[in-house]
């Protein structure tokens, strides 16, 4: 919902496999409206009036659930459900399994988007992650990266936390927007908003409220500046502001 995530978001993201970190201090929802962004940039050339046109399956695995104790073993059990694998003890042998999956369904044509949310509540966090960059990531990287060319199928992942989870993880595991790498993360902390920017997703979703359906360019100018001066642009007042604006 802002300018500056088609800026960050670069040409190679947008062609190839890719893995985001979306971090923010404020509540999911938010981090929910910055997904969705990603989503209508990264997919712009298969999405109609709002819809995603095609073949696409959108999963979600939750790392800060309720359990005895979290590890790899554990998630790919979450994430082979989605794919209806049975389970297995084996863990290389379960994580193989789910990506043959979805080396399969990208070289159909399926476009796949996988939410790993909750990731700052993991007590083990750097373990995780280069178990999940190291081990699972990259080889399935190495077989999704020239089907993925193919055709207009992609193959998204992105990882939420609630915090900034950078300072905890070593930087050889992110890159950036000018040097995109999609073996690595890229981190997309949540900004603040812009007069602009609440201006833009009002013309974006007007269509979800009759009143605002009627309102001119201008009117809407009017109350994205009033939205910005009683925010300063902080996205959970913006989001609370929005919210009631489209009760």
């Amino acid at each position: 919902a802002m300018n500056c995530w088609s800026e960050s978001i670069s040409c190679e993201l947008v062609t190839s496999p890719s893995l985001s970190l979306i971090t923010s201090p404020y509540p999911y929802n938010l981090i929910r409206i910055a997904i969705e962004e990603i989503i209508n940039v990264i997919m712009a050339d298969q999405i109609v009036d709002g819809q995603v046109i095609g073949a696409y399956r959108r999963y979600s695995v939750d790392l800060g659930s309720a359990i005895s104790q979290y590890n790899e073993s554990e998630f790919l059990i979450r994430l082979a459900s989605h794919f209806n694998i049975q389970n297995s003890s084996n863990s290389d042998e379960l994580s193989e399994k789910i990506r043959k999956i979805i080396q399969e369904s990208v070289d159909n044509g399926t476009t796949i988007f996988l939410e790993i949310k909750g990731l700052d509540d993991l007590l083990e966090k750097e373990e995780f992650i280069l178990w999940f960059l190291e081990k699972f990531w990259k080889p399935l990287i190495d077989q999704v990266v020239i089907t993925s060319k193919k055709y207009k199928s992609k193959f998204i992942v992105v990882l939420t936390a609630n915090s900034q989870i950078l300072f905890d993880c070593s930087p050889d595991y992110f890159c950036d927007d000018q040097m995109f790498d999609c073996y690595k993360m890229l981190e997309l902390p949540l900004p603040d908003w812009t007069a602009d920017d609440i201006h833009d997703w009002l013309i974006r979703f007007r269509t979800l409220s009759n009143e605002m359906r009627k309102k001119t360019d201008a009117e809407l100018k009017q109350i994205a500046k009033k939205i910005y001066r009683e925010s300063d642009g902080t996205p959970e007042s913006v989001c609370i502001s929005l919210r009631e604006k489209f009760r």
